[in-house]
């Protein structure tokens, strides 16, 4: 075999690499920035800071459901104390493109029962505006069992 056909294949081969790991990167990044994003979300929530979750929630100020949403959780869900996530249910497994849809999260501090919420998220467009992640409201507490369809 000829030295330019093997410099031919390792390039070729570099090159499925390089696309096969920027598309994994692709699926796997926005679900983590989602669960991140929902996190700092809660843990705002958990401070019983309104006006921080409405400067996370975007267009949630102008829009009387969220705004009412957003004010009562933070009075309601404020507990002293470090969040831990006990599950997390991401809106979309694959984020090729823009996506919309919710996402179900439980949390609590401390021994305090958990608290199980929904929270929509919007994700970017585009091959690496995929990675972007928009939170757009948190519902209410819903029972233990309840779901975010």
């Amino acid at each position: 075999m000829s030295r330019r056909r093997r410099i031919a294949i390792v390039l070729a081969g570099l090159i499925v690499f390089a696309g096969a790991s920027l598309v994994i990167t692709l699926l796997l990044v926005p679900g983590q920035n989602e669960r991140t994003e929902v996190l700092r979300l809660v843990r705002t929530q958990a401070r019983g800071d309104a006006s921080g979750m409405l400067a996370q929630l975007a267009g949630c100020s102008a829009r009387p459901a969220c705004l009412a949403d957003a004010r009562v959780d933070a009075a309601t869900l404020r507990q002293p104390g470090a969040v831990e996530l006990l599950s997390f249910q991401p809106s979309s497994t694959i984020a090729l493109g823009s996506t919309r849809g919710v996402a179900r999260v439980v949390w609590r501090t401390g021994s305090r029962a958990p608290v199980v919420q929904c929270v929509q998220v919007g994700r970017g467009s585009g091959l690496f505006g995929a990675r972007r992640v928009t939170l757009l409201a948190v519902s209410r507490q819903i029972a233990s069992n309840g779901s975010c369809s």
